[in-house]
């Protein structure tokens, strides 16, 4: 009787190991873009931004996932940077929803900076938030029970400015 109960602990130890062992690092949401191909339009988007922009959509553009961003006059989803009283860097605003793809609602979006706090930041720092930022029209949400993903808010930003595996796994669960 006692051996028994030890072997079911012992397998049931085991089974919680292995599952933690394998959680995935990133967390979907519905309010993604609704196409793999995302266009953004940099119309109003300060020039100091330009290589951080260019170095975020590098990033997801050169990483194994079927989505793909490239800049576009006529889209009407945009990128604009703005002095607004928040503590937030940056922000993933949902404008249009098509519930014909319900895990990928989103239509139009903005992609919001914050100038009170990132105009003065290091290139790899704003490249870092507009790259989260991009994560989430590929219908990735925030995740912060780990800091080694983009997706996280707790991450360091000057270090970490690319997708991570957690975070293409992300993407490709997604799609």
């Amino acid at each position: 009787m006692k051996k028994g109960l030890f072997l079911i602990l012992i397998g049931l130890c085991c089974t919680v190991f292995s599952f933690n062992c394998f959680a995935s690092n990133y967390a979907l949401h519905v309010w993604g873009y609704n196409s793999t191909s995302v266009d953004i339009n940099l119309y109003n988007l300060s020039s100091v931004y330009s290589t951080a922009f260019s170095n975020a959509k590098s990033s997801w553009n050169n990483v194994d996932t079927p989505c793909s961003i490239y800049s576009s006059p006529y889209s009407s989803n945009y990128i604009y940077d703005i002095a607004y009283n928040s503590t937030y860097l940056s922000q993933y605003l949902v404008y249009e929803n098509d519930y014909t793809d319900p895990d990928h609602i989103t239509t139009r979006f903005n992609i919001k900076i914050n100038n009170n706090y990132v105009m003065t930041m290091q290139t790899q720092e704003k490249g870092s938030i507009i790259a989260h930022e991009i994560g989430h029209a590929f219908g990735l949400n925030d995740y912060d029970a780990v800091s080694t993903v983009l997706m996280s808010h707790t991450r360091n930003r000057y270090s970490l400015y690319s997708p991570k595996t957690g975070d293409i796994e992300g993407v490709n669960a997604s799609w």
